[in-house]
């Protein structure tokens, strides 16, 4: 690398020497040579020199001149003051204003100098670079994202950078006080000792206090500081704020603890899976029926674990999630038992979709009890008009069975042919009467789909069948009928429904009264029909016991407690509800709430059942 030198010197002679004589200790160097200030200044402003030898009387300026106008325009060089005059206070001013060094004319200097000038490059290039080692590493542990320290072998503080502000302290206010001064918790004074001279591990979590008294999480890291010099033991230490994430971790801890203990408190199975079919996370529930432990399962295939399979199943509900990005359900049948899936999607941060929750719940007994439920109701119901049916018909009948009576008794017991008549007769009313007590006998259970139903016409439908036991018992119907949109579920459940309310309704006013009906639609996608009775009403007290199955405050033989059970469900299955307000003595109002045909939430889940 070439080094510039610029000789600054009046005589020329003087300078054509030390030029040889710099060329001739070092080939490289590359002098220039001027014999003024001025020159020198504008040499500076557009040249780089490694040194400069300067003389100090010159011509136009003199050396301290040049000095204070090379450091106004940030030369950065080595300047050695070459002086004729042994004059220390000369030397002193020079160094003063920046030289470098000074050297003093005497015989045979030149032979000197160039030695000198090189190590005046080389020792000026390494204090150059440990300045700047020195800026950097004051840059990097002022602007460190953590407060950085230095303690004595007594555990003062040497240095602290300013990090530490943000807990209110002065950095120097804090040099040669106590390092247990800023801490939080008491710490036997050996245990500290121990921890920064002899740490048996990287980190520390110790607790620091601010000066308004708040604690602050610190994770802390100590290390032994070498040094050449003997000034005795020194320890560095590095503290990063750890405040918020502790609280974040205890935040994360707490939900896990609460999100794990809702996840094993349901008492179906569900499993969270990934796109291979491994279990990832599983309740206690589905662990409890293998007898081992939910970690246990952990890594084996759900088709595994709940059908003890070796490949997918056919219809699988987390495949489908996975392709539809939807929720998913089937039912399936093994043996006598009968098992819902439903799957739903599980999203990450980044709203990518990562897992599928899979829930399964065994139905069978849930199922046997509905069909056998919705058969008792029906059976009660059936009774019930075949009852009034009978009542009407059976007078006529008792009439005709009187005068047979009479007959057989007005003419003759030897007239065969009267008798034989009249043993037809009989026969045909005992026929008659059999076949009324029969009318309405139970019918097969059957599944509808779901359809469009004109409410306000399939109620006049059902007070069609029971319009005798309404006028038998001065009831009068009242009807309010709105423009309604088509309800959309099974007909004979909600013709089922619809029977029970009113049935209950008749038998709530034995003395007579009015029922009110009234159809409207309270919002889009639904319809609601109130049924208000003028009868004695329900207690307060039974009525949050009016869905629960087997409740009935009849007397025995008139009714079963099943109807507004089984009225609930089917509402309820089918997505929608029912709701009821009484007062004892002043009757009682059932609200019947339907999905209507234009609900497109329904109109999807019908989709999805008839897919399965």
């Amino acid at each position: 690398m070439s080094r510039n030198i610029l000789v600054v010197e009046d005589n020329i002679d003087q300078a054509e020497l030390l030029s040889k004589a710099l060329k001739k200790h070092h080939s490289e160097f590359e002098i220039f040579i001027t014999h003024c200030g001025k020159n020198c200044l504008e040499l500076c402003r557009t040249h780089r020199f490694q040194a400069i030898l300067l003389d100090y009387k010159l011509p136009d300026y003199s050396g301290i001149e040049v000095l204070q106008e090379l450091h106004r325009l940030g030369i950065k060089c080595p300047v050695i003051v070459v002086t004729g005059q042994g004059d220390e206070k000369i030397a002193v001013q020079a160094m003063k204003h920046g030289a470098y060094d000074y050297v003093i004319k005497e015989p045979n200097y030149i032979k000197t100098l160039p030695r000198l000038v090189v190590n005046a490059i080389q020792r000026y290039q390494l204090e150059q670079k440990l300045h700047e080692k020195d800026i950097f590493l004051e840059n990097l542990v002022e602007n460190a994202d953590a407060i950085i320290f230095s303690l004595d072998k007594n555990l003062n503080f040497i240095f602290v950078n300013s990090r530490i502000q943000e807990l209110g302290y002065n950095p120097d206010e804090l040099i040669g006080r106590k390092f247990s001064s800023i801490l939080a918790q008491k710490i036997n004074p050996d245990n500290l000792i121990a921890m920064v001279k002899n740490p048996q591990k990287r980190n520390y979590e110790l607790d620091f206090k601010d000066l308004k008294g708040k604690t602050r999480n610190m994770l802390v890291s100590f290390t032994k500081l070498k040094n050449k010099e003997d000034i005795g033991d020194q320890f560095l230490g590095i503290s990063k704020d750890i405040t918020e994430k502790k609280k974040l971790e205890l935040q994360i801890l707490e939900s896990k603890i609460k999100l794990q203990t809702l996840f094993d408190s349901i008492t179906d199975s569900i499993v969270v899976v990934d796109h291979d079919f491994n279990i990832v996370m599983a309740n206690r529930k589905i662990a409890d029926l293998h007898g081992i432990t939910p970690n246990k399962l952990i890594g084996r295939k759900c088709y595994e674990v709940y059908f003890n399979s070796n490949k997918p199943c056919e219809n699988c509900v987390v495949q489908r999630t996975w392709n539809s990005k939807s929720s998913e359900f089937f039912e399936i049948a093994r043996g006598e038992n009968v098992y819902q899936y439903w799957s739903y999607p599980m999203y990450n941060l980044k709203g990518e979709m990562e897992y599928v929750i899979e829930y399964c719940r065994d139905v069978t007994e849930q199922k046997k009890l509905e069909r056998h439920l919705i058969q008792s109701e029906k059976l009660a119901t059936i009774g019930l008009l075949a009852s009034g049916i009978a009542h009407e018909l059976r007078n006529p009948l008792n009439i005709i069975e009187t005068a047979r009576y009479y007959l057989e008794d007005v003419f003759s017991p030897q007239n065969e042919d009267i008798r034989s008549k009249l043993t037809i007769i009989r026969r045909n009313v005992q026929r008659a009467s059999n076949i009324i007590n029969n009318l309405l006998e139970f019918s097969r259970h059957s599944a509808q789909d779901r359809e469009e139903i004109d409410v306000n016409q399939l109620i006049d439908k059902t007070l069609a069948l029971i319009e005798k036991d309404l006028t038998s018992q001065n009831i009068s119907v009242e009807k309010r009928y709105h423009d309604v949109p088509p309800a959309f579920l099974g007909l004979d459940s909600l013709k089922q429904v619809f029977l029970n309310i009113i049935i209950n309704a008749i038998q709530a006013m034995p003395e007579g009264g009015k029922l009110q009906i009234e159809t409207y639609s309270p919002e889009k996608g639904w319809v609601e029909v109130k049924f208000t009775d003028t009868g004695h009403g329900i207690p307060s007290e039974h009525l949050p016991l009016i869905f629960t199955p087997f409740f009935t405050t009849k007397k025995v033989g008139q009714g079963t407690g099943l109807g507004m059970y089984v009225s609930h469900s089917i509402v309820r299955r089918e997505g929608g509800d029912i709701m009821i307000e009484s007062q004892q003595g002043r009757g009682t109002t059932f609200t019947v709430r339907l999905p209507a045909e234009e609900n497109g939430l329904m109109k999807q889940h019908s989709s999805t059942q008839q897919a399965k």
